[in-house]
């Protein structure tokens, strides 16, 4: 797991310090980052933007749920699982979901969310438009029977399911990289520090054109090798440092093929290092 001892809390606050949640001049509700401990210290950032404000959170998981493939280009949306804790205009627009729900003479209130994934900088950032809520539940997180006995917690969570109809994908660090970059090659790689037992690494050298991406990934998943058409493959790891690999993510979503060239005498795409 990428998260180690992972606690949430119950908050309940009437009163406002202004150097936690309190509306600046512009609107904006800025609640302080989650006492959570992070896999290479990336956290992932949301502004839930409302015609009478917005509200921007941290979540402690975050999934795409659609928008970069063909089937659902029109329809992105995204998921987050998160500490239950008072934020008004979400829990406002998650009330009005429900009203509505059904109920064809009623219509919902759309509003924006920007994504944002951020370490040291700000490596990746995903624009949604006209969004609502789609779905909402809480439940409770527990490791076994070990948070009886008292070696862990519960956590208690809430899920926020959002459906737009809108999404502009921002890679800043190839912004940054065209800025200086001419005609020179561009060579980056990424690793990783986690415990991989007596395991290998699997590393995937990603070559567009003279640009050459190297990216250690925690976890690969090979499709089936028998079949020699099409063969497929994942690959699961922390948002991280790889401008060129997020903009070829863009482009593919854009519609326009990607060529992607594996480095030789290396005609595959994976290799290992123990």
């Amino acid at each position: 797991m990428y998260l180690h001892d992972l606690w949430f809390w119950f908050v309940n606050e009437d009163m406002c310090c202004c150097n936690i949640s309190c509306p600046s001049p512009d609107g904006l509700t800025d609640y302080d980052p989650l006492p959570v401990t992070r896999a290479e210290d990336v956290h992932t950032f949301l502004t839930f933007d409302f015609d009478h404000g917005a509200e921007k959170i941290e979540s402690v998981i975050f999934n795409l749920t659609s928008g970069f493939n063909e089937s659902d280009y029109g329809t992105p949306g995204f998921q987050i699982i998160t500490a239950v804790l008072p934020h008004p205009l979400i829990d406002n627009a998650i009330d009005k979901s429900h009203k509505v729900s059904g109920v064809s003479s009623s219509f919902n209130e759309d509003f924006n969310v920007y994504v944002e994934f951020v370490s040291s900088e700000k490596l990746r950032g995903l624009d949604f438009e006209d969004c609502i809520v789609s779905r909402y539940d809480i439940f409770t997180l527990r490791d076994d029977e070990e948070d009886y006995t008292g070696k862990r917690g519960f956590a208690t969570a809430e899920v926020i399911d959002v459906e737009c109809s809108g999404l502009i994908p921002s890679n800043p660090g190839f912004d940054n990289l065209s800025t200086y970059k001419e005609s020179d090659s561009f060579l980056a790689s990424v690793s990783n520090s986690y415990n991989m037992d007596t395991g290998p690494h699997a590393v995937a050298p990603f070559d567009f054109n003279s640009d050459v991406e190297a990216v250690d990934f925690p976890e690969f998943h090979q499709g089936n090798l028998i079949a020699r058409a099409n063969p497929t493959f994942k690959l699961v790891g922390v948002p991280s440092e790889t401008p060129l690999l997020y903009d070829a993510a863009d482009t593919a979503r854009k519609g326009v093929q990607n060529q992607l060239v594996f480095p030789q005498p290396r005609n595959y795409l994976m290799y290992m290092l123990s």
